[in-house]
């Protein structure tokens, strides 16, 4: 809260996500409430993110040995995939994890 860096992002909780083997994704969703920072700890990942509303795509490379972060607003769903065998991922969020807000939506 001393510093924010993104215009209405407070962090109210963190977790982090392990990736036990090359390939494994996570996420496939999105929210209505929370936002989420992602950082690289240790490994590389592929980031590939819709906006749910246009459909519009992008993906994103983060590298733990560049000291990058991703910020995921709102309606933009996220699928995230480890690119070598041991990943580490930070995720700084807005609000705790919550079923109701956790919307399943398939990126192909």
């Amino acid at each position: 809260e001393r510093f924010p860096f993104i215009a209405g992002f407070k962090a109210r909780f963190l977790y982090y996500s392990n990736f036990l083997e090359k390939n494994n994704t996570s996420g496939n969703h999105y929210h209505h409430i929370k936002q989420e920072i992602l950082i690289p700890l240790q490994g590389d990942f592929e980031v590939v993110l819709e906006a749910v509303g246009t459909k519009e795509k992008e993906t994103i490379s983060l590298h733990s040995d560049e000291h990058t972060a991703l910020y995921i607003p709102v309606g933009i769903s996220h699928k995230i995939t480890s690119k070598e065998d041991r990943g580490v991922l930070l995720v700084v969020a807005s609000t705790p994890s919550s079923d109701d807000d956790e919307i399943e939506y398939k990126i192909e």
